[in-house]
């Protein structure tokens, strides 16, 4: 049995406490941690998105995120990041979502960012109830987003 090299991004980024999920393409790896976000290509070297995922979506909520989802769309060419954000009052929070521009991310001006109020969802949301663990899925028609 032949093992394949590791990653040394990929490697140390592992090693770090509460992984998420690591994802390579042809080009780049990224890296996504609970409340991390990286890109550096295969051979290890770090890019210039290296952010927490709070600064990250800093343009559509000003509170902490939490439960990110990453896809990469083969038929788009797109990243695509799904978080939920924390309010004090740990109701009514938003769903987060980063549609990068193409499949090269170089950082967080290759996104455009957009966020919901889960209670706001016609035709009637859930009223003070808090939405956790995200899913994503995508297809040609949509980008679906459930959570709990």
């Amino acid at each position: 049995m032949t093992r394949s090299k590791a990653n040394p991004l990929r490697s140390s980024l592992l090693s770090r406490e509460s992984i998420v999920r690591s994802i390579a393409d042809h080009e780049q790896c990224r890296a996504l941690r609970r409340d991390d976000l990286s890109v550096g290509d295969k051979s290890g070297a770090p890019g210039a998105l290296n952010a927490t995922t709070d600064n990250f979506f800093s343009s559509v909520t000003s509170d902490g995120t939490t439960d990110p989802r990453v896809r990469y769309d083969r038929l788009s060419r797109r990243w695509f990041v799904v978080m939920v954000d924390i309010p004090g009052s740990q109701r009514n929070n938003q769903v987060l979502i980063a549609v990068s521009s193409g499949p090269v991310i170089t950082d967080s001006t290759s996104f455009t960012f957009f966020s919901f109020h889960h209670n706001a969802v016609s035709p009637a949301g859930d009223n003070n109830k808090f939405a956790d663990s995200p899913t994503l899925g995508i297809d040609n028609n949509a980008l679906y987003i459930g959570v709990n």
